[in-house]
Order: C-alpha cells, then structure tokens, then sequence
C-alpha cells in the first residue's frame, strides 16, 4: 500500500478523514499506517487533530478519542481499521448495515481496504 484515497475522490475535497485517520495512524506500524501517514505528509491545510486512548486492536485497526478538526465538542471514539470491526460504533444496526453496503458497493474493484467510522457528537 502506498498511498491512500478519499471515498469522494480528492482527499481536500473533505480533509477530516484524512487527518483523523493519519492522527490515528501515529502510533501504527503497518504498511496501512505508512501509506496514511505519507499521503497527509504530502498535504497542506490538514486541521489539527488530537488523539487520546489510542489503541491498536490486532486484526481489526486502531482506535481512539479525538478532537479538533474544527470542531470544539468533546472528544469522540474513532476506528479506523476493517469493516465490520469499524461499523460497530456508527451509532446503530441501521447506519452499520448503511457504512457496509456503501462500503461493498465502492470496493467492488477490490480498492478499499479499510475505513473510518466517528461516533456521533453525544
């Protein structure tokens, strides 16, 4: 892996992900963790994010609290990592079943291998 994509396309078109999903990557090792971490490395105007309670759970990805990226709430889990393991906090069966398909749906060309779920802001 050596760069990665942004589901609409261009990773400015919505720069959150990408900087919460490389926030995430910091602390990882693997070539999914090198290949986010290079492709912010290689943009400007990425809004801060900040991580606490990073943790990697082995075969699933990462997750942890975090906050910023324009936003002054309090700080939210993300998962960036598999599928079903990241759906698991989209906020119901309804959205996870939603964040699967539409993920089936765009990887029918085998091009997604991972995905970032953010809780809701409670």
């Amino acid at each position: 892996v050596a760069a990665i994509s942004h589901a609409a396309g261009d990773p400015l078109s919505n720069p959150v992900p990408l900087a919460i999903a490389a926030s995430l990557e910091r602390g990882a090792t693997h070539p999914i963790a090198r290949a986010v971490i290079n492709t912010a490395a290689g943009l400007e105007g990425l809004p801060e994010v900040t991580v606490s309670g990073f943790k990697v759970v082995a075969g699933a990805g990462v997750e942890g609290f975090v906050r910023g990226f324009g936003s002054d709430g309090p700080a939210r889990l993300a998962r960036f990592g598999s599928v079903e393991w990241a759906a698991e906090i989209a906020g119901g069966p309804e959205r996870a079943a939603a964040i699967r398909l539409r993920v089936a749906e765009r990887s029918s060309e085998g091009h997604i291998t991972a995905v970032l779920v953010v809780q809701d802001a409670a």
